[in-house]
């Protein structure tokens, strides 16, 4: 056997492996999660979204409508000119393992394993990245990392979170190996005079050119910001370009690999025909790959001065700037716009997802990079401090693909803590380098441990007892066992801090894996499919949620007949599981549901229930309760959760101790009155009065400690004695949830028509998490 062929063995058992490892992991974890017996949940609220589509377009296959009418009340979502590639690429494999005619069953398992499947199959691409750019043992220990890096990255390629993300980090991967291949099988092919390059020459770095174009342009048909890609690649090839022409090298291969790229992204994402915004950074793109080139050639060839060239790049990227602005003034803004979104800070926002990396509660942390990368963030860091010096050494085509790439995807996550998942791949390439340094210095070499050794000759079989004395031989598996100590620490510092178990008992990755934060409760799956049996159909037809929707011949859609209002978090939920239309979802920018819930006075709530379509309304332990979503119901409502609810302390044996305090307002707000109360009158037996007072701690952090409590027979006699108070701060207040020490009234135009069988502790009550009420309106 050749040692090449023995090499190829070698990897392709090792890469199946981590693989294998790759889709068990990703399966088997979350398994009881996805696969819970009489459901097959999905994991993340947007895979809800486009497993419906899925749903419609594997009725129909390949057709799928220009409108979703159950998408949000009341004429649904337009879906002309959106990025669905995504599901279309889900309802082929459906269509196909369906035999034409996919079950619900089949729909669901191809929903829920592909993330898994394309999380698994990115050992492949990062292998070839790091074995393009350093070699092919860097590449097998990226490989390793990216199958066990955590955090966002892991939770996005789980089983059951069908979202868009494992898709743009599958094709973003391939895109950027195609486009490196492309470059690397082009540099030494001369492109001057054209008629000279053989076909043989060419051919190459085109088939990848254009295999980099067509996976670009599927990351822009499946995503609208994929944008940020084609502003990294256009970063890297311009300045590889300047580099090259800096250093006297030909360039012209590099305008050829983009050229062809950027072209072909653009031909094949005309297919779902790309916002403007899209198209024109792949315009520009291509005229930037195929006009600097072709000016570098040109100053060579008049001999003109090497730093003459960067100031002729400003100029024609100011012109063509220009030119965008005689066209439309405001798309420059607009492009500057999108480009400056991917890095912006944003601590203040209440989405998890959208906060920065570094930042958590308003603090800054190193948790969040810890628990995203763990090793990999400090090997990654090492890895890309040594690029970026080699790049200003040399500027290969790969290294520096690889630090322009990493540093935008680290400034991506350090600003939203979502953009995780793409700096994950080149954590995992810039540690596998690293971990190749490591081997290398416990005596690792490109062919180690792979080729048997060459036959001996004659002369040297003569030879054999010098050539292995004792102390050869003791070197030799010295040198074996250095080499297995370094290998052993690669593979150590890839697995183990992700699977722990560390101080703490802390198990990065399993705990991501088998978590699936996202995932609808038992209590809300029982409830919706309560719903879609038990309630009226929005549109009047039986089986409408799978026709193919189209305008009538006056150009109309169809409206839903009601609305169901909900969290707008649980949206996509209401259409997928239910089959009935919300009023909002976490993908539409219409609002009320927050100030339908923290309504004070139930006019004002009719005002909104009635505007908003509503029928029924959908409750959960999530508005209510302060550890759960009732502060960010409350921000999103532009109230403070201090209007609500405080934690005041009290002296108890020489200790401060805490207590949670709920105000008149909690009581009064629509979602407290319908889940706690049933929407019915409740009169209490006592209200209850505190004075407190203001105070420092020790760590400088204020606080309310509680000075007295007093109690009346009714809220006028509490409220009239604090009228009477000329000093101090006094304040009517509750306990419980359940007990409110104001009275209420009967809520009109309300029927509880729905409670879950699944449970949860409110206080110190028990109450249905999910609980439906019926609007009938008020007279």
């Amino acid at each position: 056997m050749t040692r090449s062929r023995l090499e190829f063995i070698v990897f392709a058992v090792l890469l199946c492996a981590i693989f294998g490892i790759s889709l068990a992991l990703r399966t088997g974890l979350p398994w009881e999660q996805v696969f819970t017996g009489q459901w097959i949940k999905l994991t993340d609220n947007d895979a809800y979204y486009y497993v419906r589509l899925l749903d419609n377009l594997s009725s129909h296959f390949p057709l799928l409508g220009k409108f979703d009418p159950y998408s949000i009340f009341p004429a649904g979502k337009d879906l002309s000119g959106q990025p669905l590639f995504f599901v279309y690429f889900m309802g082929f494999f459906t269509w196909l393992l369906g035999g034409g005619h996919p079950s619900q069953q089949t729909v669901d398992v191809v929903a829920v394993l592909f993330p898994a499947v394309l999380g698994a199959l990115m050992v492949f691409p990062v292998f070839f990245i790091g074995r393009a750019v350093f070699n092919k043992w860097a590449g097998l220990a990226a490989a390793l990392f990216i199958t066990f890096i955590p955090g966002e990255y892991l939770a996005r390629t789980l089983l059951g979170n069908t979202d868009i993300h494992a898709m743009e980090i599958f094709f973003s991967t391939l895109f950027m190996l195609f486009l490196l291949l492309a470059v690397n099988s082009g540099k030494d092919t001369s492109l001057h005079p054209l008629p000279q390059a053989g076909r043989r020459a060419l051919a190459r770095p085109i088939i990848y050119s254009a295999a980099a174009g067509l996976c670009l342009g599927i990351y822009v048909m499946s995503w609208e910001g994929a944008l940020l890609f084609v502003l990294i690649s256009f970063a890297w090839l311009v300045l590889q370009i300047i580099i090259n022409h800096l250093r006297g090298r030909p360039a012209g291969y590099l305008g050829l690999a983009g050229g062809i790229t950027y072209l072909c992204a653009l031909l094949s994402s005309f297919a779902a025909r790309p916002g403007l915004m899209a198209s024109l950074s792949l315009l520009a793109a291509l005229a930037a790959a195929a006009v600097l080139p072709l000016l570098s050639w040109y100053m060579q060839r008049r001999k003109l001065k090497p730093a003459y060239y960067i100031p002729c790049v400003l100029a024609l990227a100011g012109l063509g700037i220009l030119a965008v602005y005689l066209v439309s003034p405001a798309l420059p803004g607009q492009m500057f716009s999108a480009i400056v979104k991917f890095f912006m800070w944003r601590p203040s926002v209440t989405i998890a997802e959208a906060q920065p990396l570094l930042i958590d509660r308003g603090s800054f942390t190193l948790a969040m990079t810890w628990g995203n990368f763990t090793t990999a963030s400090v090997m990654g860091l090492i890895g890309l401090g040594i690029i970026i010096y080699q790049v200003c050494r040399n500027g290969s085509p790969g290294i520096t693909m690889l630090a322009v790439w990493s540093i935008f995807t680290l400034l991506a996550a350090l600003a939203m803590r979502r953009f995780a998942y793409y700096f994950a791949v080149n954590a995992a390439l810039l540690s596998g380098y690293t971990g190749w340094l490591i081997l290398r210095a416990t005596g690792f070499k490109e062919d180690t441990a792979l080729a048997p050794p060459p036959p001996a000759s004659p002369a040297s079989k003569k030879k054999t007892k010098t050539a292995r004395s004792r102390a050869a031989q003791g070197g030799a598996r010295a040198n074996r066992a250095l080499l297995a100590l370094g290998g052993a620490a690669v593979v150590l510092l890839a697995v183990y801090p992700n699977t722990g178990p560390l101080p703490g008992g802390d198990r990065p990755f399993s705990d991501v894996a088998t978590r699936a934060l996202y995932t609808p409760s038992d209590a809300w799956y029982e409830s919706l499919d309560w719903m879609r049996g038990n309630t009226p159909e929005p549109f009047g037809e039986p089986g409408y949620y799978y026709e193919y929707y189209q305008k009538d011949s006056s150009g109309a859609q169809p409206s839903a007949a009601y609305s169901v209002v909900c969290w707008w978090d649980n949206g996509y939920w209401v259409t997928r599981i239910a089959h009935r239309v919300p009023f909002s979802n976490p993908g539409s920018a219409q609002i009320g549901e927050q100030y339908l819930f923290t309504a004070q006075d139930p006019a004002a709530a009719d005002k909104i229930a009635s505007a908003s379509g509503m029928k029924y309304v959908v409750l959960s332990d999530y508005l209510v309760d302060w550890t759960k979503g009732l502060e960010t119901v409350a921000a999103d409502a532009g109230q403070p959760a201090s209007r609500y609810y405080e934690i005041y302390y009290r002296t108890q044996n020489g200790k401060l101790s805490p207590t949670l305090l709920y105000y008149p307002e909690y009581y009064q707000m629509l979602s407290v009155r319908l889940y706690c109360f049933d929407g019915k009158e409740f009169t209490p037996s006592e209200t209850a009065v505190i004075s407190w007072e203001a105070k420092t701690g020790a760590d400088g952090a204020p606080y309310k400690e509680i000075t007295g409590l007093k109690t009346f027979g009714s809220q006028a006699d509490a409220a009239a004695f604090i009228d009477m108070q000329k000093e101090g701060n006094w304040r009517i207040v509750g306990k419980d949830p359940h007990i409110s020490p104001v009275p209420l009234e009967a809520l009109e135009g309300y029927r509880h028509v729905y409670s879950s069988s699944q449970k949860s502790h409110i206080g110190n009550a028990e109450l249905p998490e999910v609980r439906i009420f019926e609007y009938t309106g008020t007279e």
